[in-house]
């Protein structure tokens, strides 16, 4: 579930149903912006994502979560984000401190 820009596995193995707007939209500008970190020294930034579905029939996760963890210092920040549109209600707000974070890590 890593974006290719980020080393992902850019076949099919590594796809997971996300709302066009959110995938292209707030989860883009995340992964463009930790892509930005490649800079850093290897293994300083870990990228946790986890798609949670609502049960164990359905095919469309409900909530994707991420975790942003600077391994040298310990700081970190984690994230739920609706599998909708945006993100849901509070995706954008979630996508600037999730930019913010890796801004203030180095990722430029």
């Amino acid at each position: 579930m890593i974006g290719s820009q980020l080393g992902g596995y850019g076949g099919r193995i590594n796809l997971v149903p996300q709302d066009l707007n959110f995938n292209r939209g707030n989860w883009a500008q995340i992964e463009n912006k930790a892509a930005a970190c490649a800079s850093l020294p290897a293994e300083r930034i870990f990228y946790y994502v986890r798609a949670d579905y609502g049960n164990s029939t359905t095919l469309v996760p409900s909530t994707m979560s991420l975790t942003l963890e600077n391994r040298s210092t310990g700081d970190s920040v984690s994230f739920a984000f609706s599998n909708v549109d945006l993100g849901g209600s509070n995706g954008t707000n979630q996508r600037i401190d999730a930019v913010d974070f890796l801004d203030e890590q180095g990722c430029n």
